[in-house]
């Protein structure tokens, strides 16, 4: 049972929306038994972790994932499998499935809007086929210069161009409008 539910890491969907209000307002939840319910819920959530977002059509496994019981109520079963489509031997639910791909588009989009802004911060330049363009080919950060030393050879020596910002400590000249802010304060200070 677990291989139908196990995949890779980098494609889990962690959570789904619930929209409350569909929930609430669906006849089919509300003719549903309080265990029906939570079985229907249980079950989109085994659905939602599978990487295909389907469960398999095999009543034992709906009636266990779905905390049934042991004995298998016919007509709570039938309640549930009405919310599922069987295909291939799978069930799946329609509205989960429409989740699912809303979300691949969102993660798309990020992903995308992530590389934009990193090729932006980095100086990189998206060409008509994909491909990136550096405008710095040399992957040390460090600019490097070349020396010539006394036998004639080349040596590269790292050198940054720019010198670093000194630190520079904030003015804590005693200026009129200070003095006075200190005067009422240390007379305000003395007098409690």
């Amino acid at each position: 049972m677990g291989e139908w539910m196990g995949m890779e890491k980098r494609d889990r969907y962690g959570a789904f929306l619930l929209y409350v209000d569909d929930w609430l307002s669906s006849t089919a939840i509300d003719l549903m038994t309080a265990a029906e319910e939570r079985g229907y819920l249980r079950l989109l959530l085994h659905c939602w972790k599978a990487e295909d977002c389907g469960i398999p059509d095999d009543d034992d496994v709906l009636a266990r994932l779905a905390k049934l019981g042991r004995t298998k109520n016919v007509h709570s079963l039938a309640t549930l499998r009405a919310q599922f489509t069987a295909r291939n031997g799978r069930l799946y639910n329609e509205r989960l499935l429409r989740e699912r791909e809303y979300q691949k588009e969102v993660r798309a989009a990020r992903s995308e809007a992530g590389r934009v802004g990193n090729d932006a911060r980095w100086g990189r330049k998206r060409i008509a086929n994909g491909s990136q363009t550096d405008p710095n080919p040399n992957p040390n950060p460090i600019n490097t210069k070349t020396n010539t030393c006394a036998s004639g050879d080349a040596r590269v020596t790292d050198s940054p161009t720019a010198e670093p910002k000194k630190h520079t400590k904030p003015n804590r000249e005693m200026t009129p409008q200070r003095e006075s802010w200190f005067t009422a304060w240390w007379d305000a200070y003395w007098l409690h």
